[in-house]
């Protein structure tokens, strides 16, 4: 018996140390893509490099004002943790810049940011008009996805029925939310509304 029990107690031990760490999720004070902007053709930048910034940015920017595609307004001030690695925030065209700024970032107080990031992989695609950018989805809980944004983990609604557009082993078509799981290959992409920021569909095994 004894000898049993350290068996299975090393059992419980293994099957522990090897189960997937568990998704931390973060805050975030606003997500969406830029679709207005004010200020960034004489605002001050710290540095002539290109960054996709974040909270941890060497690159300071502002001040400047932008209008996301959820309809919320930030504002930028001086020396802000930001990115520029997009054209319309690059302040020129460059054909390896996304045409696009998604972004990502935390308040400061209302409606001031106090950082912001572009989006890693946040080419936006265009489905049945309406505009979506494809992040990897880690995993679901209840009634939202848990997405990967290069930053930082967070947490999206899902719609009440996904829609699979390139899963091979899920269900064709929609599905119901009631009765919605990730892919078992792994490699899930949320494609989030950039407007409602909801995910509305999921794809297997690409981004943007």
């Amino acid at each position: 018996m004894r000898v049993l029990g350290i068996l299975l107690a090393t059992a419980l031990l293994i099957a522990a140390c090897s189960r997937e760490p568990a998704v931390t999720v973060e805050e975030f004070g606003f997500f969406g893509e830029i679709v207005d902007l004010q200020g960034v053709d004489t605002w001050s930048v710290s540095s002539d490099f290109f960054t996709t910034g974040g909270p941890q940015s060497e690159l300071k920017v502002g001040p400047a004002e932008f209008l996301l595609s959820t309809g919320v307004t930030v504002s930028v001030p001086p020396s802000t943790r930001g990115g520029n690695l997009c054209d319309p925030l690059a302040g020129y065209s460059d054909p390896t810049f996304p045409d696009e700024c998604v972004i990502l970032g935390e308040w400061a107080s209302d409606g001031v940011a106090a950082w912001f990031g572009l989006v890693a992989g946040g080419d936006v695609i265009v489905q049945d008009g309406a505009r979506y950018v494809s992040l990897q989805m880690l995993e679901v809980k209840g009634a939202n996805g848990i997405v990967r944004t290069g930053f930082r983990d967070i947490s999206l609604p899902l719609t009440d029925e996904i829609e699979n557009v390139g899963c091979f082993d899920l269900r064709d078509g929609y599905i119901p939310l009631s009765g919605f799981a990730l892919s078992s290959s792994g490699g899930s992409y949320a494609l989030i509304n950039l407007e409602t920021t909801v995910i509305e569909k999921i794809d297997c095994g690409y981004e943007g």
